[in-house]
């Protein structure tokens, strides 16, 4: 399977084309199911080609791959949309009865917009191999590689990473449940665990992590256009011309 960032000259999208290899068991009916009905977190795509390989077209326009993002320095806030995000995604999949093996998990093919939510892309196979650590290595990723705008707020960063590492399978509700428990004992006259998981939640018009942690709002706003800008930037530069 090979990937490959390109603009299309078309109607000026920019799009990941995955190429699938030979041993790859396209599926059209699921295809044709998720290209039809939004599933919350996952790239739109089309596919061409009637064979059993076609070519798959993900719309990553106005995104950034992970790595770019994290590049940036972050409030506390985008961290915890990031990891959140990801999260609500896995939440997303399983309610429409797809697989979690078939998401693209490595760390260049997970895209962020500027308000730091993700995007995953999954790809319509049978028979793909399950990675039980995927998840819990691309979390890995982004606790292990963040850099605040605050650094006093690496902690957070680190007590995450730590508990990541412990862990040999992914568990959706086990990891909820960690990131509940953390910021409720962090942080002991906030409200129970589980409304503060349900409250990090990315919600336009509230700063919930200055209102639990005591970071200055300045803070937030300072990281939030910084990486508006330097996302319209790293969009317009980092794609290739294509087909």
């Amino acid at each position: 399977m090979k990937t490959k960032k390109i603009l299309m000259k078309k109607n000026g999208e920019a799009v990941l084309k995955v190429s699938l290899g030979k041993h790859d068991a396209f599926d059209y009916a699921t295809a044709t199911r998720i290209s039809r009905n939004a599933i919350g977190g996952l790239l739109e795509f089309t596919f061409s080609g009637k064979d059993e390989r076609p070519d798959i077209y993900f719309n990553i326009t106005n995104l950034v791959d992970l790595p770019t993002f994290l590049s940036n320095k972050l409030s506390v806030t985008q961290f915890q949309h990031l990891v959140t995000g990801i999260l609500e995604v896995l939440e997303s999949v399983y309610g429409a009865s797809l697989q979690e093996k078939n998401l693209m998990l490595a760390k260049e093919n997970v895209y962020v917009d500027e308000d730091a939510r993700i995007y995953l892309a999954y790809l319509p196979l049978t028979g793909r191999e399950a990675s039980e650590r995927a998840v819990l290595d691309l979390l890995a990723f982004i606790s292990d590689n963040v850099s605040f705008v605050n650094q006093d707020n690496r902690e957070y960063s680190a007590h995450l990473l730590d508990y990541l590492k412990k862990q040999t399978v992914f568990s959706l509700f086990e990891t909820k449940a960690f990131l509940g428990i953390a910021a409720s004992t962090s942080h002991k006259d906030s409200v129970h665990s589980e409304d503060i998981f349900t409250r990090v939640k990315p919600v336009r018009g509230r700063d919930f992590v200055a209102e639990f942690s005591g970071i200055k709002a300045r803070e937030e706003v300072l990281a939030s256009r910084t990486v508006a800008e330097n996302i319209m930037s790293a969009v317009s530069d980092e794609l290739v011309t294509g087909e």
